[in-house]
């Protein structure tokens, strides 16, 4: 389900809730900007966790005004890759939000400037 491309080099399946209801929104900013970034890494990147529905994101702990919520938000980390150099990365490539954690990055399209 939802198994097609939406862009060059990521599935819808890949922006799904993780719930198993198999629910998605993406944003097409979202999706420029991971395209522009996978263009610019040349490395496959895993998307851990894309749009959330209102019961999983109070479930794995996200804020209340996640932008999972919205399909505006991903998190990713890139085999081989560590957080800090895929967040630059990021911020080369225009994401508005952006958190770094240990096993990765978070990356958003949010209106105002982000970082955490």
């Amino acid at each position: 389900m939802n198994d097609f491309n939406i862009s060059k080099n990521f599935k819808l399946r890949e922006f799904a809730c993780k719930d198993g209801s198999n629910l998605v929104k993406v944003d097409k900013n979202l999706l420029n900007r991971l395209q522009a970034l996978r263009d610019r890494i040349k490395k496959p990147i895993i998307i851990t966790s894309g749009y959330r529905t209102e019961s999983h994101n109070r479930k794995v702990g996200g804020s209340k005004n996640s932008q999972h919520l919205y399909g505006k938000a991903a998190d990713i980390k890139v085999s081989g890759m560590t957080p800090q150099t895929l967040l630059k990365h990021a911020e080369a490539v225009g994401f508005t939000g952006i958190g770094l954690y240990k096993w990765g990055i978070h990356v958003d399209v949010r209106k105002n400037r982000a970082r955490w």
